[in-house]
């Protein structure tokens, strides 16, 4: 059985930083009371730095979150400054290891 999108736990977006692209995204960010719109992570690949920011700023004030993807040199394996922005993402779903706790026998 296929899940819709909305029934899924992790949502990503990867967004395009062309100007009439970030345009449309962004209005539809702004006047969307829809609780699924502040679920999505909005990935941009490809984005100067500078231009992120002001993105950015846009999607946090709209209580979303925004994340900057970097090109990896090597295209077989992932660039690490990626994989830092995919475990934030995935922060809230990871399990810690918990330490076993050690029973203790009680002496009479």
């Amino acid at each position: 059985m296929k899940k819709s999108y909305d029934e899924c736990h992790v949502k990503i977006m990867l967004c395009s930083s062309a100007e009439w692209d970030i345009a449309v995204t962004t209005n539809y960010i702004k006047f969307s009371d829809d609780r699924l719109v502040r679920e999505i992570n909005y990935c941009f690949p490809r984005v100067a730095r500078s231009k992120f920011v002001k993105y950015s700023k846009q999607f946090r004030k709209s209580g979303c979150n925004s994340y900057r993807l970097h090109d990896s040199p090597d295209w077989t394996a992932p660039c690490a400054d990626n994989c830092t922005v995919y475990r934030e993402i995935l922060k809230q779903f990871s399990i810690r290891d918990v330490p076993k706790s050690k029973k203790k026998l009680m002496k009479v």
